[in-house]
């Protein structure tokens, strides 16, 4: 045996954090998790992190503990990494050793991320093959709406991928969300479920976003 841990054990010792401030560093990230156990590696994705302990045990522990905490005023969800995705440590998904700055490709907000990732690897998966995404874009949010809010109307969307509240650079809602779906079908099916209901006092539109 040359001591070297499978696949299959490193998944076991790596954790999903979600909801990361805006321009957490992953040094900013390893440095507050390793207050629960020490950490081997964390990777800072847009809007969430990868974090890579010594053992299992840790990272249930950073789980248990970790979990529902407060870091940079955002509340953390911290849960077993689900998705084995090899290509988040190529050239395309991360840079040095540490950290990962990636992006969506053609997303119409340049402003902070204020969303969630249903897929925590909507860009690429197993090998680095590309993921289909249909945006949908979604109009007439009322501004005083939350990213939370938004996903509790459209998170048991079949298909979708990512959901998101669009803001300008000072922070303020655009009153405007973006939506992606992995296929043509859900991405209707989205359509012609919520265009045209009331939100929060809003009638909202619901369409194929323009720019994508």
């Amino acid at each position: 045996m040359d001591g070297s841990k499978s696949v299959g054990d490193l998944e076991t010792c790596r954790v999903y954090v979600g909801n990361l401030p805006y321009g957490t560093a992953w040094q900013d990230l390893k440095d507050h998790m390793r207050t629960v156990a020490s950490v081997v590696r964390a990777d800072v994705f847009k809007g969430y992190g990868i974090v890579q302990f010594e053992s299992a045990s840790n990272a249930q522990k950073a789980i248990s503990e970790m979990n529902g905490t407060l870091f940079g005023g955002r509340t953390l969800s911290v849960r077993e990494d689900r998705e084995n995705a090899p290509s988040r440590y190529t050239p395309s998904g991360m840079a040095g050793g540490g950290v990962a700055r990636s992006t969506f490709h053609g997303s119409s907000s340049s402003a902070p991320f204020r969303g969630k990732y249903l897929n925590p690897y909507p860009q690429s998966k197993f090998g680095g093959d590309s993921v289909k995404q249909i945006k949908l874009f979604v109009g007439n949010l009322p501004f005083s709406a939350q990213w939370q809010d938004f996903n509790g109307l459209f998170g048991e969307c079949k298909g979708l991928i990512r959901a998101e509240i669009l803001y300008l650079p000072d922070g303020r809602s655009k009153g405007a969300g973006l939506l992606v779906f992995s296929n043509d079908s859900d991405a209707q099916n989205a359509i012609n479920s919520f265009n045209g209901i009331e939100f929060q006092g809003r009638v909202i539109e619901v369409r194929l976003d323009r720019y994508s």
